[in-house]
């Protein structure tokens, strides 16, 4: 709080301005009161009601729920996210908008505002089944695998659709190659501090327990070995490791199923 200094400037093309310029005044509100009341700057214009600020505070909270999902996507280069990224998130962004529409502590239009929101995201995420390089991409990242699945709604029967593919794509690719696994790795690296904890409708996500040596390292043994703890900085495939070595969770053939079934889909 004692960093900020002056007020973000509002820019109606950059990603989370708004979030930015409401956030600061608020941060700095007795100021800004002080600053409105100064007659000899003529700003009485731009000096709001207590019911204003109460609003502003509102449509922060909401507007918070989509800030650090915007940086997640805006990211390039090596940090650009993957689809077993993206998909979570949104995910995630969409719960955050529903608890924000179905909150009773904020104004009635930033609620509206919430459940529009959350329909745009439904248009989204009602797509994914559409594509099996998106399922597999979530249901082979070793962080998420079919649990994730199973806590975001998915019925027994989609799970079961969804392994099942899984497994005859990776019986299809590999087990003809004779493929061999190597040796998962005995821990899972300590989850890292998530930071930001002012969050009114964000997510807290459960913990995931530790487990021990994922064996036989096979597809099957794969699915009924619970997620490991991955660090937040970690992606799925640093985990899963690499087709030239170093590879964890059944060799890293995981990524290549993924990548064969995006050629696919790109054909």
């Amino acid at each position: 709080m004692g960093l900020w200094k002056t007020l973000a400037r509002r820019c109606a093309s950059r990603w989370n301005s708004d979030y930015d310029s409401l956030d600061t005044a608020l941060i700095l509100e007795q100021p800004v009161r002080t600053l409105l009341k100064e007659k000899d700057l003529n700003l009485k214009a731009f000096k709001l009601t207590d019911d204003q600020w109460n609003l502003a505070a509102d449509l922060r909270d909401v507007l918070e729920c989509i800030k650090e999902p915007t940086l997640l996507f805006s990211r390039g280069g090596k940090s650009r996210p993957l689809i077993s990224e993206v998909i979570p998130a949104l995910q995630t962004l969409r719960a955050a908008l529903e608890r924000a529409a179905n909150s009773d502590e904020i104004a009635d239009i930033c609620r509206v505002a919430a459940y529009g929101g959350g329909l745009v995201l439904d248009k989204y995420l009602n797509l994914v089944p559409e594509c099996e390089a998106y399922e597999f991409s979530i249901a082979l990242s070793p962080n998420l695998k079919l649990r994730w699945f199973e806590a975001n709604g998915r019925s027994s029967t989609q799970i079961r659709r969804i392994r099942e593919a899984v497994t005859a794509r990776y019986s299809e690719l590999f087990k003809k190659d004779g493929h061999s696994a190597a040796p998962t790795p005995a821990s899972a690296p300590e989850p890292a501090n998530r930071g930001r904890v002012r969050r009114r409708f964000a997510a807290v996500a459960d913990p995931t327990p530790r487990i021990p040596v994922q064996i036989p390292d096979d597809i099957d043994s794969y699915f009924d070995t619970p997620p490991p703890i991955i660090t937040r900085r970690q992606d799925s495939l640093t985990v899963l490791g690499s087709r030239e070595g170093d590879t964890a969770e059944f060799g890293g053939n995981g990524a290549d199923v993924l990548l064969r079934s995006c050629d696919i889909c790109r054909r």
